[in-house]
């Protein structure tokens, strides 16, 4: 997997705006974009976002100090963002671990992707 300028930051608090996860990440190198990732039907946020740094370096920064980051009193788990095209057939590449059950996994008008990542893992369990 390709070095990232990318990491995913979850746990957000519920009302946590783009330019409040700047502020705090601002620290840690040059931003070039951000975002909080909100649900379509009623704008809240989903609890994740995306800082997008100008080098890698800037990454490697906030991950050296995972424990450390805290949001409005609230501490956030920051991963390396994987691209899509490079996530393993059912992993989950650093996106949010809880939600996908409640009718919205398919926000993106994607076709369905039957039962990859789900179910039996073969072997005698007999």
């Amino acid at each position: 997997v390709r070095a990232t300028n990318k990491p995913f930051v979850g746990g957000l608090p519920q009302n946590c705006s783009e330019q409040v996860l700047s502020n705090y990440f601002c620290q840690y190198g040059t931003i070039v974009d951000s975002v909080v990732m909100k649900d379509r039907e009623t704008g809240n946020s989903r609890g994740f976002g995306f800082i997008t740094y100008d080098s890698t370096d800037a990454v490697d920064m906030v991950m050296r100090q995972y424990e450390d980051h805290k949001i409005e009193q609230k501490w956030v788990e920051v991963k390396r963002a994987v691209a899509r095209e490079d996530m393993p057939a059912g992993g989950d590449g650093g996106g949010p671990s809880k939600g996908a059950g409640k009718g919205k996994g398919r926000d993106r008008g994607s076709p369905p992707r039957g039962d990859r990542g789900r179910g039996g893992g073969g072997g005698d369990r007999g």
